[in-house]
């Protein structure tokens, strides 16, 4: 099977700057000492933009069509707040104050996914901006993460300045990644 053949995981993210991916471990890390192990918990924090099954074919399509859509789109504050829960789920997170920029960077991805593949169960993506703490706790894990987050606040700003495109082989555990550059104040031309 070639490259072009192969299925592969992709998973479109904004990953949120170093001191924020640490603090997120060792919440992680925390919670898994004290309530066992879960699901996501050896997860880096990143906020997905939407996620799908492709051959190699289509991401190398994706990819230029997605970079070549959001290079127009300038750099944007993103800020991160309280703990919440998706009880359907058992997962608990930390959210994102969802703003136009984020809307529209996540709309015009999911258009660009449609296009490569109009199949796509891109347009059933319901987006949720959120950076997951642990999904799939048990019950016990549930109520000790809804007792001990609920009303606690996590607040940090940060710029998102790319959007990582990340891909690996369906049986594989390992992602690659490639990051597409929003356009940046510091990318303007004078004349």
């Amino acid at each position: 099977m070639t490259y072009d053949e192969l299925k592969y995981h992709c998973l479109i993210v904004i990953s949120p700057p170093n001191t924020v991916i640490q603090d997120i471990k060792e919440i992680k890390l925390d919670f898994r000492l004290r309530h066992g192990d879960y699901g996501a918990q050896g997860s880096t924090a990143h906020i997905t933009l939407n996620h799908e099954i492709l051959n190699g074919r289509k991401i190398k399509q994706l990819i230029s069509s997605i970079s070549n859509s959001i290079s127009s789109l300038h750099s944007f504050d993103l800020l991160l707040e309280k703990f919440d829960f998706f009880i359907d789920s058992a997962t608990f997170y930390v959210g994102v104050k969802i703003n136009s920029e984020l809307i529209r960077l996540q709309q015009l991805i999911t258009a660009e996914l449609q296009i490569v593949n109009p199949r796509l169960k891109a347009r059933h993506y319901r987006f949720s901006p959120h950076m997951t703490i642990g999904k799939g706790l048990s019950r016990k894990q549930f109520g000790e993460a809804y007792c001990e987050f609920d009303g606690k606040f996590y607040r940090e700003m940060f710029r998102v300045r790319d959007v990582a495109f990340l891909y690996k082989p369906i049986w594989d555990r390992k992602y690659r990644a490639t990051y597409l550059p929003l356009k940046s104040e510091d990318q303007t031309v004078i004349y």
